[in-house]
C-alpha cells in the first residue's frame, strides 16, 4: 500500500474501536467506575492529541470513534485500557485481566456513514432495552453533542460535525435534538457489523480498500448493511488476520 493511498484512507475514514471487559469484571457496572473510565479517556485523548468524535461506556464495553492514524489509535486505547485496569486494582484490590482479548476496530467513512455510526453508538442502551431514550444513559457522547454536558468534554464537537457532513457544530446539535427523540431519519447499523467489518462506507471506497488485499485472501465480501435514501452503507468483510494486518498498516 503506497503512502498516497494511506493518506487518502486516513482523510476519508474514521476509526471505530470497541473493547469488551471480562464478564467477571464489575468496575464498569458502577457509576463511579464509568466516571473514571471517561476521565481516563479525556486525559489520554488530550495527551495524545487524538480527536474523539463520540464514545459510549456501558457495563461491559467501551466504544470510541476517533480520527487519527492507527498508531495513535493503538496508543489511545492501550493507555485508556491500562489506566482503567489500574483503577480497578488500586481501588478494589482485584487482580487478573480486566479486558477481554484484543480490542476490535473498523474504518468508518466520513459523512452520512459516520453519522449513522454515531447514532448506532448513542442508541446502544436503547437497543439493549436498558433505557428508552439515549439521554437516559449518562456515559455517552450524546450528552456532549446536544450540549447537556458542557464541562470536561471528551468529544471534539467541531471536528465531529465537520467529518459528519455538517457546516458547523451548531447545525449538528440542532439535527441531533430534532431526530434522536424520534425515529432517526438515517437508519442505524447493526452493532455486530461494526465489530466484524474491516470498513463501512460506500461501494466505491470499499472497492479501493478491497483491492489492497492479495488474491490469497479469498474472503473479500462487500455487503449492503443499510439501504437508505440519504446514502446506503455497505460493509467490507475479510479474514480476521488480514483485517488486523491492514489496520496496523495505516500509520
Amino acid at each position: 500500500m503506497n503512502e498516497k493511498f494511506k493518506k487518502n484512507i486516513l482523510r476519508e475514514f474514521t476509526f471505530y474501536v470497541s473493547h469488551e471487559a471480562n464478564p467477571q469484571t464489575k468496575l464498569l457496572h458502577f457509576h463511579s467506575g464509568r466516571q473514571r473510565c471517561r476521565k481516563r479517556l479525556l486525559e489520554v485523548s488530550k495527551k495524545e492529541k487524538v480527536a474523539v468524535l463520540n464514545y459510549h461506556i456501558s457495563p461491559d464495553k467501551l466504544q470510541i470513534l476517533a480520527w487519527a492514524n492507527s498508531d495513535k489509535i493503538t496508543t489511545l486505547i492501550k493507555n485508556v485500557a491500562s489506566s482503567v485496569a489500574g483503577d480497578r486494582k488500586r481501588f478494589h484490590n482485584i487482580e487478573g485481566p480486566f479486558w477481554r482479548k484484543r480490542y476490535k476496530s473498523a474504518l468508518v467513512q466520513n459523512g452520512v456513514h459516520l453519522l449513522r455510526c454515531n447514532l448506532t453508538m448513542d442508541m446502544t442502551m436503547v437497543l439493549q432495552k436498558t433505557c428508552t431514550r439515549p439521554e437516559e444513559w449518562a456515559f455517552s457522547g450524546y450528552h456532549e453533542i446536544v450540549g447537556i454536558r458542557k464541562r470536561y468534554r471528551v468529544i471534539n464537537c467541531d471536528k465531529a460535525a465537520q467529518l459528519s457532513g455538517f457546516e458547523n457544530y451548531a447545525l449538528m446539535k440542532i439535527w441531533y435534538l430534532e431526530h434522536m427523540n424520534a425515529i432517526p431519519e438515517i437508519t442505524i447499523l447493526n452493532p455486530e457489523d461494526l465489530t466484524t467489518a474491516v470498513a463501512v462506507g460506500d461501494v466505491e471506497h470499499l472497492k479501493l480498500i478491497a483491492s489492497c488485499f492479495s488474491n490469497k485472501h479469498r474472503r473479500r465480501e462487500i455487503k449492503l448493511l443499510v439501504k437508505d435514501k440519504f446514502g446506503s452503507t455497505y460493509g467490507l468483510f475479510v479474514a480476521q488476520k488480514a483485517k488486523l494486518a491492514f489496520s496496523r498498516s495505516l500509520k
